[in-house]
């Protein structure tokens, strides 16, 4: 809820009705309804702030980034110190990849506010989608510290308001809890990834599981929401927040696929399957969660299933480059060399990247084409090469060496992928560890029985133990 813009009044204006209603009808999900009457405002009072602000937060939560930019923007104008709005600005500036300009922004929300719990929770995901763990990891902390005690104080009043029959008071701090609860589960899911990346992986099941007791706390507080909408006769309005409510249940089985995938690293496997296939069930459509079934259902050995799940992933998104690889390396596993070919190729039509020469590479060899194996082999080596002296991000690098020490692996190089792992081994952290021991497994399961690739895994597995 855009609360510092909108409070209501005793004596407001015949706009700030308006704008209030608007931003009603945005918490409900009525965006094209709301953006009318925010338009409504803006064709007398082009100047009005809150009414750009309100449509700037209109059109993101639409979806339509690039007129939410311009809105945020136009409110920037007219007041150029508001932290809120650069905070809003850099979450659409981060949506549309726009990293560098979104950074900025938060970095000038926080030289206003420091305590902007907001700018702290979009700048700690942005440096998480960074591979800045740690760093993100400070300042998720800080935002979830500050914004708790907001979140439970709204619920209070809401709570306090409805019980002395002031419905329409109590429905403006269900709003704020609402809004409160949803950042809150948002940052702790988050800070749950950047955990589990570091390899903390306790840590980050308990993030995980705070994430959806938020969520089940969310769905309550919609609930009641509900309720207060009935009593005062917003019947449609009570209606549309099961819509919501659908919403954070799709929020929540993206939550279970998180804490799937944290279970399968410690070892839980069956528990983890069985999370994901629960996550399917309440999203059949939705492809990352085929693609982390198929990926668990490999590393358990069951290829057949785990084959059926990455083809139903390309088949729902046919450029989704890690299903597409890794349905070419599961091919490849089986010995069906042909289609395995055909989709590498198609790996490489989507990403010209060193992976992908790799693959084509590998494939080859396996299937006795040695010549064409070594050109599309130097030709992984040469990108990753490159690649690694363009990359200054610490988690980036550690990925590429590994990548580029088995490339020199499979190429025959032995000292030095030996060399390359050496470097990796200094710098990585346990989830790296562990794809670049599948890695190695896959390679050996392909018919690769050499002494120094099984030397290695029997290395890098001891390294994973202690």
């Amino acid at each position: 809820m855009i609360a510092h813009a909108l409070d209501p009044l005793p004596d407001a204006s015949p706009e700030a009705h308006l704008l209030l209603h608007a931003e009603s009808l945005m918490q409900i999900g009525r965006h094209t309804e709301a953006l009318h009457y925010v338009e409504e405002v803006l064709a007398s009072h082009e100047d009005n702030f809150t009414a750009w602000v309100l449509k700037g937060e209109i059109l993101r939560q639409a979806r339509r980034s690039q007129e939410a930019v311009a809105a945020f923007q136009r409110a920037l104008e007219l007041d150029p110190h508001d932290d809120w709005v650069m905070g809003r600005l850099s979450e659409v500036y981060r949506d549309i990849g726009h990293s560098t300009e979104a950074l900025f922004y938060l970095d000038k929300a926080l030289s206003l506010n420091p305590d902007s719990v907001f700018a702290l929770a979009v700048k700690g995901e942005i440096l998480r989608s960074m591979g800045e763990l740690h760093q993100a990891i400070s300042l998720l902390d800080r935002s979830i510290a500050l914004n708790s005690s907001r979140a439970i104080t709204f619920a209070q009043e809401a709570e306090e308001l409805r019980q002395n029959q002031h419905h329409e008071e109590s429905l403006y701090r269900y709003d704020d809890a609402l809004t409160a609860n949803a950042h809150s589960a948002w940052v702790l899911a988050s800070k749950g990834e950047a955990l589990r990346s570091l390899g903390e992986l306790e840590a980050a099941l308990e993030t995980i599981e705070q994430a959806l007791q938020l969520r089940q706390r969310h769905l309550e507080l919609l609930g009641a929401k509900a309720e207060m909408l009935r009593k005062v006769g917003r019947f449609e309005d009570a209606l549309a927040c099961f819509d919501q409510a659908l919403e954070i249940s799709n929020e929540k089985s993206r939550m279970f696929a998180s804490k799937a995938m944290v279970l399968a690293d410690l070892g839980q496997e069956s528990e983890a399957d069985d999370l994901l296939a629960r996550a399917i069930g309440l999203q059949p459509d939705e492809a990352h969660f085929w693609w982390l079934r198929g990926g668990l259902l490999e590393k358990r050995g069951r290829y057949e299933e785990a084959r059926r799940c990455l083809a139903r992933v390309v088949d729902l998104n046919p450029a989704h480059t890690e299903a597409v690889a890794t349905y070419a390396r599961l091919l490849c596993r089986q010995g069906d060399y042909s289609r395995a070919r055909r989709v590498a190729k198609h790996y490489r039509t989507l990403s010209e990247d060193d992976w992908g020469f790799f693959l084509s590479g590998f494939i080859e060899l396996c299937s006795g084409q040695e010549a064409a194996a070594r050109d599309l082999l130097a030709r992984a080596v040469s990108e990753a090469e490159h690649r690694l002296r363009q990359t200054n991000n610490g988690e980036s690098r550690v990925w590429r060496t590994f990548n580029l020490a088995l490339y020199y692996l499979v190429a025959g190089h032995t000292e030095r992928a030996n060399a390359l792992y050496d470097t990796a081994l200094q710098q990585t952290s346990r989830n790296q560890l562990r794809e670049a021991i599948h890695d190695l497994y896959f390679v050996h399961h392909c018919g690769f029985t050499q002494r120094p690739i099984i030397q290695l895994i029997q290395r890098l597995e001891a390294t994973l133990a202690l």
